[in-house]
């Protein structure tokens, strides 16, 4: 007499395990691959928030430059001018602001505006402000209005005996190394038009 015994062969609890592994491998995998993947999405996002506040105040604070020319100045790789300025920690109305690149960084510094001139007192009120760390490229391109009122694209590097006219456009370009930034196009609202 034999009893039917109930239970699982050595063979079944073998295949069995083989098959657990085999989906646990799987399970693992595809938390991982989706871990990394959820990393890059969030690195990417939070750059192009970055990238996006960057372009915004730049664009701003260019749009609402003071349009005197004694205060305005450009090169290839800086650019400085006169705007006002929302409250930031102990500063606010009127600065000057410089934007350059630094080895690999995109710098902006501040400077109090002093009724009857002077020189601007860089980060006297205000540290300088990393806006890009990974900069390879900047430049500077400006569209002028002659006294005539007519147009004339001239690259921001310009002779030292020549005084530049406020331009009616200013283009910022940025490259990065992970990316090129789309050109920022700014339209100067003390530029006088014809």
């Amino acid at each position: 007499m034999n009893p039917r015994q109930s239970g699982m062969t050595l063979v079944e609890v073998m295949v069995a395990s083989t098959i657990l592994s085999l989906v646990m491998l799987g399970a693992v995998t595809a938390f991982r691959t989706f871990a990394s993947s959820y990393q890059r999405i969030d690195s990417n996002i939070a750059h192009v928030e970055r990238m996006r506040e960057v372009s915004r105040f730049l664009r701003e604070s260019l749009r609402l430059a003071v349009p005197d020319t004694n205060v305005f100045d450009a090169s290839q790789r800086e650019l400085i001018w006169l705007a006002p300025l929302d409250r930031v920690g102990s500063a606010g109305g009127l600065q000057y602001f410089r934007l350059r690149q630094a080895g690999q960084e995109l710098i902006l510094s501040f400077a109090p505006y002093v009724v009857g001139g002077g020189r601007p007192l860089w980060g006297s009120s205000i540290p300088d402000y990393v806006l890009v760390s990974d900069v390879t490229s900047f430049s500077v391109e400006l569209l002028l209005l002659d006294v005539t009122g007519q147009r004339s694209s001239e690259s921001a590097s310009m002779k030292s005996d020549q005084k530049p006219l406020f331009p009616a456009l200013i283009t910022l370009r940025i490259a990065t190394q992970s990316n090129s930034w789309p050109p920022l196009i700014v339209h100067t609202d003390g530029a006088i038009q014809s």
